[in-house]
């Protein structure tokens, strides 16, 4: 350890997202409604964006301009009830246009290579097959498909071409029944076309830069005895 930042607008800080320049990493604050920004080669904080509710997952556009944000549910509608996207404007750190509908507890979210779409996976209640992903294009930032069948689905990553995107179905967070499986979506045609069994709870998951591998953490063996 090198460095600790401390900060007051910290609440329950959850995921990081560092853009592709290595400048700025973005913290949400899963307890709060706010996103904190640090100056990497400072590594102070520079900033503060708000007007989100219990964020938990951040995407940055290609092009680094903009970037997608899940309301998973905080102070405001309450853990696990939020239903939308927020889009950012990252020159001037301010949510633009309206918010964007998915299903209900948006989880995770992955961004096409091109930048064409966004996915939002829904973890909805937790219970088997209840769980969405939710298509944005960001053309028009509407929804135009939504994918069913997971899980409790709580990560996803894309393969590098993306084509395939791998879901992690970590099931009830209410001990039972819990998840066992990786749902494999066929970005083409949005459809799960495979289903890998894997360890209790699945919950982080990330792919290879050459595709050829995913590693999937596995969140509780407890259950295993």
């Amino acid at each position: 350890l090198i460095q600790t930042i401390s900060d007051a607008s910290f609440d329950e800080p959850y995921t990081v997202t560092i853009n592709a320049a290595g400048t700025k990493a973005y913290i949400t604050n899963s307890n709060a409604d706010t996103i904190t920004i640090i100056d990497i080669p400072s590594n102070t904080v520079s900033g503060v964006i708000t007007g989100f509710d219990g964020p938990s997952g951040m995407v940055i556009t290609p092009d680094g301009t903009k970037a997608y944000v899940n309301n998973y549910g905080g102070p405001i509608a309450g853990s696990g009830n939020g239903t939308t996207l927020n889009l950012v404007d990252l020159a001037t750190n301010s949510i633009i246009g309206g918010a964007i509908t998915v299903g209900q507890a948006p989880a995770a979210l992955a961004i096409s290579p091109d930048g064409k779409f966004v996915y939002s996976i829904n973890y909805e209640n937790g219970n088997p097959g209840t769980g969405t992903m939710s298509v944005v294009a960001t053309s028009s930032n509407s929804v135009i498909a939504t994918i069913t069948g997971f899980s409790g689905p709580f990560g996803i990553a894309l393969t590098p071409d993306g084509r395939f995107a791998y879901v992690t179905n970590f099931g009830s967070n209410n001990f039972a029944p819990f998840g066992t499986t990786v749902s494999v979506v066929d970005l083409k045609n949005n459809a799960i076309t495979a289903t890998i069994g894997v360890g209790i709870q699945p919950s982080g998951i990330a792919i290879t830069p050459d595709g050829k591998y995913a590693y999937v953490t596995n969140y509780n063996t407890l259950y295993a005895g």
